[in-house]
């Protein structure tokens, strides 16, 4: 998926639990950490798996000083991530370290120009 889709899911979703600023851009900021992984060999380890949407919103608990509203934030902006990329035909590790295996729906391909313009559609009109 392209950034851009990545990042208007991301801010829809989170919007669903906050309204609270800062909260909203740590969100949609975080939906795009997962694409960090491309140096590395792209959706190949765990920045592509449920393992990781964990992860990171434990460091978010522990960071915030036990706040749990920043572990949801982190860990459903993440988990948007990664549900996108299993829409695609490419899938995902989902249980990456366990099974390294790509899951996905394989809907259509990642660059997808329409598929992404239909996701930050209806994601503009979750946050309206």
């Amino acid at each position: 998926m392209f950034w851009h889709a990545h990042l208007a899911f991301g801010l829809a979703i989170v919007s669903t639990v906050t309204v609270d600023p800062m909260l909203l851009l740590l969100g949609a900021l975080l939906a795009l950490v997962s694409d960090l992984d491309k140096p590395f060999g792209h959706r190949h380890w765990f920045s592509h798996s449920i393992y990781a949407a964990l992860m990171f919103a434990a460091v978010a608990l522990i960071a915030s000083g036990f706040q749990p509203i920043y572990a949801i934030v982190v860990f459903i902006a993440v988990a948007s991530h990664v549900a996108l990329d299993f829409l695609t035909k490419s899938g995902v590790p989902i249980l990456y370290p366990w099974k390294k295996k790509h899951y996905g729906l394989r809907l259509f391909s990642a660059n997808n120009k329409k598929a992404n313009g239909a996701i930050v559609i209806m994601s503009l009109l979750v946050l309206l």
